[in-house]
């Protein structure tokens, strides 16, 4: 429960929250290529899977290497609410991303 209240204060909040990332490539021996949400999975897209506490289409924000990168909740997966998986092109990259923490926070609301 209090895992639950940490991600949906993320939804709602722009403070910083630190989370596991790890990377997925839809070119893999039985990946589908189609996202949760029906969408074609395209890494330059930056579509992310995270845990149903997120919704499809939530925008979040991630720091990578120092900067904020957009991505959007696209698809599902066995991730664990402190944990996000970001698509890229290949299963390399995926392995040479691997196992890292993160900062993630929501995105600006529009005005």
């Amino acid at each position: 429960m209090k895992t639950f209240a940490l991600m949906l204060a993320l939804a709602l909040s722009d403070k910083p929250q630190e989370v596991v990332a790890t990377a997925y490539t839809a070119r893999c021996q039985g990946c589908s290529g189609i996202t949760a949400s029906g969408k074609t999975a395209d890494y330059r897209k930056r579509y992310i899977a995270a845990n149903w506490n997120w919704p499809i289409g939530t925008c979040v924000l991630v720091e990578l290497d120092g900067k904020w990168v957009r991505y959007t909740v696209q698809d599902r997966g066995p991730v664990k609410s402190n944990h996000i998986d970001l698509l890229v092109r290949t299963t390399a990259e995926a392995r040479e991303f691997g196992r890292q923490r993160v900062r993630v926070k929501s995105c600006p609301k529009k005005k």
